[in-house]
């Protein structure tokens, strides 16, 4: 069986052996945890990925993402994306999020947590969203942000992954303990699109 993905908790299931291709060529092969190990330490906050489905949509970036280092754990995350549509008017578009730790981990996924209204994107229009994560306590570390974009029907408009959010530090944890681990949570948020 020949399974293909970033997703590396995924691979690591499913997985015993791997390979790891470098502008499609193979750069490593052996054991699972060593290939899943390589690729980790080749993916930082500067390896972004977006896959644009419509090319009449430009991504348009995140705003405020350089204020994130050193973050409390207290701390709200709070940040700005745009878009902007070059073709003709989307209707029914919806807005999600996950938040993966430096391992690769999904920790905060949006879905199902909280209705969020669609919106439409007028032909010519740029949409700002802005999302504000309230009091997230995420553990020490390093956080990347995965941003989709999609019709309610399914159609994929745009996603994008690895996206440095922010570094939680040890200093910053105000003797917080953990009174139960859940792998996956959602803490409150707001969304509005502008």
């Amino acid at each position: 069986m020949l399974f293909v993905s970033h997703n590396m908790v995924a691979i690591e299931s499913l997985c015993t052996k791997g390979i790891l291709l470098e502008n499609g060529l193979l750069s490593r092969d052996g054991p699972i945890s060593e290939i899943v190990r390589s690729y980790s330490e080749e993916k930082d906050e500067h390896n972004e990925i977006f896959h644009i489905k419509l090319p009449q949509i430009r991504w348009g970036g995140i705003e405020s993402v350089s204020e994130f280092h050193d973050l409390d754990i207290n701390d709200n995350i709070s940040m700005n994306f745009s878009v902007e549509n070059k073709g003709d008017a989307l209707e029914n578009v919806q807005f999600d999020f996950a938040i993966f730790n430096e391992k690769k981990d999904k920790v905060i996924h949006s879905t199902g947590r909280q209705k969020i209204e669609s919106f439409s994107i007028e032909s010519g229009q740029r949409r700002r969203i802005s999302l504000e994560i309230i009091s997230p306590k995420l553990s020490p570390g390093k956080y990347f942000i995965t941003v989709y974009i999609y019709e309610t029907h399914g159609r994929v408009i745009l996603w994008g992954e690895n996206i440095f959010l922010c570094s939680i530090t040890q200093d910053n944890m105000n003797n917080f303990v953990y009174e139960k681990f859940e792998p996956i949570i959602c803490p409150n948020f707001e969304l509005s699109v502008e």
